[in-house]
């Protein structure tokens, strides 16, 4: 029997629920927007939105979570949501005196673009209690999201504790994953969190901004594309630093539409599984992608994997700034999924130490014709 059908994956961190809106124009301040249609449920933060999809690509790993929710009814709407779905959530803690992380998204029809309003709640009570109380032995232990877990960005004995967290993970599985999200702050902040943490960590998984944040370099250009090969040298530099394994920099334009990332699931179910990221550096993580439906309420849709077999071929195109695939992937893309929802599949790059075809050192270069 292979190690990940008795250890499987552990999600730890942060459990978010996403409350959808869609308003007609985000409102400037003391003025009133108004809000059109129904308020949607979705699953969030890493702790809940990873292992609901790794379930839905793979029905026999064993899966387990570990954050905080409140006794309120959203708390249990993700408990009865894993449940549902086979996933262990035995150690998740309910707790009386904070609510269940929330986020107000709010998606506005005139610009297009999305707004959202975070309540930490529960989640500011995880830290490395819980973690080091978690009782199986695991063959990923996935932490998620460094950046938004307060008790972890504190300082004990002179030890950070996203360190020690990290350490423990460590202690419980064969390999420890870390994501990291997005916020507005300076890039002190990040290098003073984010560097301690490398040499505790086998896949860093993080997007391009965050990746200038923490090292400093310029990936997305002045004209808005990505430069391979700083991108490239941003890999190499945290590696460097401490990062055990693989360096993961996923960007939105890998194949599909939208801004979701489907990135984490397909990728820590295909290294339990024994699966080695194939290709020379900028390679797709796995030639079959998960493909994940998001559009729609959780009433109404389940996360559905897929296949995408034209992710390795147009890697180069991504790199080269041409963000949309020609007109036969993307129908093949809408073929394998639900028509009625929005599909977004990411390109997600292994970048070790070669080089990237048709990239040179100072940029990318676009290939003639």
């Amino acid at each position: 029997m292979n190690e990940i059908d008795t250890k499987g994956i552990g999600f730890f961190g942060t459990i978010v629920v996403d409350r959808v809106l869609s308003v007609q124009s985000w409102p400037q301040e003391s003025t009133l927007g108004l809000i059109e249609g129904r308020e949607l449920l979705g699953t969030g933060g890493s702790a809940w939105n990873d292992p609901v999809n790794v379930r839905a690509i793979d029905p026999d790993v064993p899966l387990s979570v570990c954050g905080v929710v409140g006794s309120d009814a959203m708390g249990e709407f993700v408990l009865t949501h894993l449940r549902e779905r086979g996933i262990d959530v035995s150690q998740v803690e309910v707790v009386d005196d904070a609510d269940t992380s929330y986020s107000i998204v709010a998606n506005s029809r005139s610009s297009g673009l999305r707004t959202h309003l975070h309540a930490t709640g529960a989640c500011d009570r995880f830290g490395c209690v819980h973690i080091e109380a978690f009782p199986f032995r695991l063959a990923i232990a996935h932490l998620g999201y460094l950046m938004l877990l307060k008790a972890l960005e504190q300082q004990e004995d002179g030890e950070l504790q996203a360190v020690r967290a990290l350490r423990s993970l460590g202690e419980k599985a064969d390999k420890v994953a870390v994501d990291i999200v997005s916020l507005d702050n300076s890039a002190v902040r990040f290098r003073e969190l984010v560097i301690p943490c490398l040499p505790h960590i086998d896949y860093l998984i993080i997007n391009e901004f965050e990746a200038e944040q923490i090292t400093g370099s310029e990936i997305r250009k002045g004209d808005d594309t990505i430069d391979g090969a700083a991108c490239i040298a941003a890999a190499r530099e945290l590696r460097a630093r401490g990062v055990r394994d693989t360096v993961i920099i996923h960007f939105p334009e890998g194949p599909g539409d939208g801004s979701w990332d489907g990135r984490v699931q397909p990728f820590l179910r295909g290294r339990a599984r024994g699966n080695r990221l194939r290709g020379r550096s900028g390679r797709c993580f796995h030639r079959r992608c998960a493909l994940r439906v998001l559009s729609r309420p959780l009433a109404t849709r389940m996360p559905v994997a897929g296949q995408c077999q034209c992710a390795a071929q147009h890697r180069q195109q991504f790199l080269h700034g041409r963000s949309r695939l020609p007109g036969n992937s993307r129908r093949h893309h809408r073929q394998r999924a639900d028509a009625r929802a929005r599909v977004d599949t990411r390109a997600v790059y292994k970048l070790r130490e070669v080089s990237l075809p048709h990239v040179r050192a100072g940029g990318s270069r676009r290939r003639s014709g």
